[in-house]
């Protein structure tokens, strides 16, 4: 697997995983341009196939969104990706991320915490472009 710098293409041409198609085709060009254009953004590649896409979008100086689409085919490459993504959070110049968490997402929720992110409010209601609930994770270097 390789790490390489997002390009919008990349966005539009993973087979996102079945829980993020919704939100996924929410982001419109401009959109997409913003976050490539403020914050830290990568692809993580395996052969010809794009396994992930995120980074961390600032908000002001020291504070970010952090940001993920997964392939519906990651599979066993979870484990690689999610080295990516700690080595990433470790050495990002954010001192505080913030995850917004679809609320039914349970695997999320899981994979926030592992990333050593802490639940800050459980259930923010309608906060999500489709009226759902989401939770909000924080992570501080």
């Amino acid at each position: 697997m390789k790490l390489v710098d997002f390009e919008i293409e990349h966005y539009r041409n993973i087979l996102a995983q079945e829980r993020q198609i919704e939100i996924s085709t929410r982001m419109d060009e401009e959109s997409l341009q913003y976050t490539k254009s403020h914050g830290e953004c990568y692809t993580l590649i395996d052969g010809d196939e794009i396994v992930g896409c995120g980074g961390v979008v600032e908000i002001w100086k020291d504070r970010g969104m952090a940001w993920t689409l997964i392939s519906e085919n990651i599979g066993k490459r979870f484990v690689g990706l999610h080295r990516v993504v700690t080595r990433f959070l470790d050495t990002s110049k954010f001192k505080r991320v913030e995850m917004y968490v679809d609320y039914d997402f349970i695997e999320a929720h899981r994979w926030a915490t592992m990333l050593g992110f802490t639940l800050e409010a459980e259930q923010m209601l309608a906060f999500l472009p489709n009226g759902k609930s989401a939770s909000l994770y924080a992570r501080i270097r």
